[in-house]
């Protein structure tokens, strides 16, 4: 679920019991850019031991795969099925000021707090 334009929140639901091969003691999240504005894409990890987690420092506007997978005391289990998510899109807006010789105009990003 996108929370915005740099955080997805991820959720999901633990192992079936006949499938978790012991206790498990953790969650590697798996995400990456489908596309990257500041530079090369690449993937990156995140280790937890919930069942959700807020992604964050995200691109704005960009999807992302992302993908979950248990860690027990014999090691890790396969990946789930990757889903994607795409962060928000912050509103932008030009604010111009006419003066008596010249016009300023400067690129303003709404927070998403004041967005209608």
């Amino acid at each position: 679920m996108t929370l915005s334009s740099t955080e997805i929140q991820v959720n999901w639901t633990d192992v079936p019991e006949i499938d978790q091969n012991g206790i498990i003691t953790e969650y590697e999240v798996m995400y990456e850019p489908l596309m990257s504005f500041g530079g090369a894409l690449s993937t990156e990890a995140v280790i937890t031991t919930n069942v959700s987690i807020v992604l964050g420092g995200l691109e704005e506007h960009v999807e992302y795969n992302i993908s979950v997978r248990a860690f027990t005391s014999v090691g890790p289990g396969p990946f789930s099925s990757i889903e994607m998510a795409m962060t928000e899109e912050n509103s932008k807006f030009i604010v111009c000021m006419l003066y008596s010789n010249f016009m300023k105009c400067v690129l303003q990003i709404l927070p998403v707090s004041l967005r209608i």
